[in-house]
């Protein structure tokens, strides 16, 4: 009989909780995430859900950045098509 996979005990923290235990950061430390498209639009989905005073900055800094990813790769690929 197999077992079900374990969850990381982070990953099933209250929410509130912030970077996991054990993990020491400055303040202010910026971290980079690789998402793909369906994961970012979840995160902001999920975002949307808080109010909007507390979150609004943030879900405009992860569009301002996926935007500006999107257009690069859109560049990148007329590049190559027409290069």
């Amino acid at each position: 009989m197999s077992q079900s996979p374990q969850v990381p005990p982070e990953a099933s923290t209250p929410s509130g909780s912030r970077v996991p235990p054990g993990t020491a950061l400055p303040p202010g430390t910026e971290i980079t995430l690789v998402l793909s498209l369906d994961e970012t639009n979840l995160v902001l989905e999920a975002l949307g859900q808080l109010p909007f005073v507390r979150v609004y900055e943030f879900i405009a800094k992860i569009q301002a950045q996926a935007q500006a990813q999107l257009a690069s790769g859109e560049a990148e690929r007329t590049e190559r098509t027409n290069g």
